[in-house]
């Protein structure tokens, strides 16, 4: 049925004498579609075409981008009992409907809409959008979505400052990989000659290449948006032709002006202004300066869209200064805008406090006594850029799962969050004895999930252990606050002003061609090894005994480096008796087992072995793909005793030794025999089924494989030998260089 409704429907988008026909072919197949599908998502014009003439047909509308939808979007109101309209005012709005403006319009309205007073109906227009009609019997069932997920901070503040009275609250957070989130290219020398700044087009198209030969900009998605003119928007968009498509669909690049990007986002944008002093009126000695934008609330609009696109980075060029534009033009907002620094917070400072500490006389705005603590460590190593009580967005009703029920809400708020490098990092505090009650846990859940999902990194810190070695859970903090906060490489790309400028004669810099600007990319990289050369008596390196002994060094320093590399701990895996278990920052001493996750054990796998025989292999990977700080089950298979836990990075040899009637017997098999699960608690291979008293696991390097290949079998059910024997006395001295009894 769905596979004939999608076919109708294509060919009745056809240009073809037969479109009608499908047309009428895909509304039948829809009516008997909507008796069995609960939702569908499509577009307004795929609405019409789908659906049958009768009536409420669906329960709920949800419209979003209404404020794009003209007049003829009115009709969704006849198919549905309840409607959920979601757009913006301040953003782009829909043309006049064809045919029926001005008086052809307002004759229509004067015919049907007898019933409304004057005031209402002179509000009614062509060009009014589905969204502004919605305002008119909405009443107080209007909801203004405050949480803004997009933008980073950064880039969305125009727009909260010039439209939204700052009530938005920016959501999305980037630890890693952060780009400068502005910038700016000012392009000397250009001018604007029929609409059309052709320099600053030109300086785009160069930009656009060096970011798409940038690796740090190998995944990210990449639009450029114009400011300018109709003439300036199609001559900048002819640009596209000189990109392969493979190219263009790799970074999903879009050239277009700013109604075309109304609910588009891209990671990149690249912003067109688009004007400058025009050339010819240079010439003649009249006002050159381009015309002002000051109340013109379609141009605003536009600009609103243009400047919310980002995600991550937005690029303004420009190719006029604020001293040549009009005093009240909007531009010069938008230029200091881009120059203007990200506003920094004040530092924390926190007096001292001589009291009796209790639940009920916590210092505002701090929430417990344990916060407070944490921020005078924080302050003392250096970090004093701190918000306590930091409100996320909006607390919202927490549903229990398990009764199904509103439980009361959830506030997004919190403990701590430490500002770095123009980075921000969450501190939670956990397990106050004042603030351990079931719910709390409940919020923290919630409240973990959603940080997450938009981008937030957080550090619980335990007040048990803080309180058992409060320097050490300080230094586990401070760490993971650098790592998340480090200062990103310099881009070459990112100057915050690049001024392109060539000895061209002005009436000769249209013609000739733009030169790539050396300042783009003239510093070179040092890599590790250049630096450890400097280091080196470069000078020396004629003589080739010495030469020889540095490359020695430089080798012996790589390798150190490397290793150091490998072992470097990425997470924790703390697992409690009763087979819950996190995967943390720090080792969990009250847990009874802690073990590291070294960077070289990612590609590898974990064994867990068991008191019954038995023998669990996991991936690495399937442990690191958990979030972190979270609690999970299932750690382990509770119908036997964990005995043994080792993080594995290659394939090696298991030992398995077991004791019965006072003698030692051994076999050993290759891990790579053994099932590899994604679960944890899987009982896994058994691999010894006779009868013993004492069995006890150890990894052996699969380098002794052939020294004592006669104990190594394949087979789980091979019987362990006694190696007190004469016979594997070879073996037994090998054994015992790693194995003591």
């Amino acid at each position: 049925m769905l596979n004939r409704y999608s076919k109708n429907l294509q060919q009745s988008s056809r240009k073809t004498r037969d479109a009608i026909r499908f047309q009428r072919f895909a509304r039948e197949n829809s009516q008997a579609i909507s008796q069995k599908l609960s939702c569908w998502v499509m577009k307004f014009n795929d609405v019409l075409n789908s659906v049958s003439s009768k009536p409420n047909i669906f329960d709920c509308i949800i419209v979003d981008e209404a404020s794009q939808l003209n007049f003829n979007s009115l009709l969704l109101g006849y198919y549905t009992k309840n409607i959920i309209i979601v757009g913006d005012e301040k953003q782009t709005a829909p043309s006049h409907l064809t045919g029926a403006e001005g008086k052809s319009f307002d004759t229509i309205k004067n015919k049907f809409l007898t019933y409304m007073n004057e005031g209402d109906k002179a509000f009614i227009r062509s060009d009014i959008s589905l969204f502004d009609l919605s305002s008119l019997v909405a009443g107080g069932a209007n909801i203004s979505l405050k949480e803004h997920f997009r933008c980073v901070p950064e880039i969305i503040a125009f727009s909260n400052q010039q439209f939204y009275d700052n009530k938005l609250r920016p959501l999305k957070q980037i630890n890693s990989n952060r780009p400068q989130p502005k910038l700016t290219v000012f392009v000397k020398n250009a001018y604007a000659e029929k609409q059309i700044v052709k320099k600053e087009i030109q300086q785009i198209q160069e930009y656009l290449k060096k970011l798409i030969e940038d690796k740090r900009y190998e995944n990210k998605t990449i639009g450029v948006v114009s400011l300018g003119l109709a003439k300036h928007t199609e001559a900048l968009k002819a640009i596209m032709q000189d990109f392969d498509p493979r190219i263009i669909e790799k970074y999903k690049l879009v050239i277009e002006d700013a109604t075309k990007f109304q609910g588009d986002e891209r990671d990149v944008m690249l912003v067109s202004l688009g004007v400058a002093l025009d050339y010819e009126k240079l010439q003649n000695n009249e006002n050159a300066t381009p015309r002002a934008i000051i109340n013109d609330m379609v141009e605003k609009r536009k600009i609103n869209v243009a400047l919310s696109r980002a995600k991550e980075q937005m690029i303004l060029f420009h190719s006029i200064q604020q001293e040549d534009l009009g005093d009240n033009d909007f531009r010069n907002d938008i230029i200091k805008f881009f120059y203007e620094e990200f506003k920094e917070i004040e530092t924390l400072s926190i007096p001292n406090i001589d009291v009796e500490r209790n639940r009920y006389n916590v210092p505002k705005p701090f929430d417990s006594w344990f916060e407070i603590d944490v921020a005078q460590y924080l302050i003392e190593r250096g970090f004093s850029k701190i918000q306590p009580q930091f409100k996320v967005k909006e607390k919202e009703e927490f549903h229990n799962p398990h009764t199904g029920q509103v439980q009361g809400y959830v506030n997004f708020k919190l403990d701590l969050v430490v500002h770095n490098n123009g980075k921000r990092v969450a501190i939670e505090c956990d397990g106050d004895p004042y603030h351990t009650l079931p719910e709390d846990v409940a919020y923290d859940i919630e409240r973990q999930e959603f940080l997450e999902r938009v981008g937030w990194k957080v550090y619980r810190i335990l007040y048990s252990a803080f309180k058992r070695n409060p320097t050490e859970e300080i230094d586990k903090m401070i760490a993971f606050i650098e790592r998340n906060t480090k200062k990103e490489e310099v881009n070459q790309l990112n100057n915050m002003e690049q001024n392109y400028e060539e000895d061209i004669e002005e009436d000769q810099f249209y013609e000739e061609e733009v030169q790539e600007t050396e300042s783009i990319l003239t510093t070179k990289h040092k890599s590790y090894i250049d630096i450890l050369e400097e280091e080196i008596a470069p000078n020396l390196f004629d003589n080739k005994e010495i030469k020889k002994e540095n490359n020695e060094k430089i080798e012996e320093s790589l390798n150190e480096k490397k290793l150091d590399d490998e072992n470097k701990v990425i997470a924790y895996f703390n697992l409690s008796d009763n087979g819950q278990y996190r995967i943390e920052h720090f080792a969990d001493e009250n847990c009874k087992w802690y073990k590291p996750i070294k960077k070289k054990h990612e590609n590898g796998f974990l064994l867990q072995c068991y008191d019954n025989g038995c023998v669990n292999k996991i991936k690495v990977r399937s442990l690191l793909s958990k979030k972190r700080n979270r609690l999970y089950s299932n750690g382990k298979n509770n119908k036997a005793n964990l005995l043994y836990l080792k993080f594995v990075e290659k394939e090696e040899l298991l030992s398995i030794t077991i004791k019965r009637n006072g003698h030692s017997f051994f076999k050993a098999h290759k891990t790579e025999g053994i099932s590899t699960h994604q679960d944890l608690h899987p009982k896994g291979n058994k691999l010894v089924s006779e009868n013993y008293t004492e069995i006890k696991y150890k990894i052996l390097p699969i380098e002794i494989y052939n020294d004592i290949s006669r104990l190594v079998f394949s087979s789980f059910t091979a019987q362990a030998k006694n190696i007190s024997q004469k016979h594997y006395q070879q073996e037994r001295n090998f054994i015992k260089k790693f194995i003591v009894d």
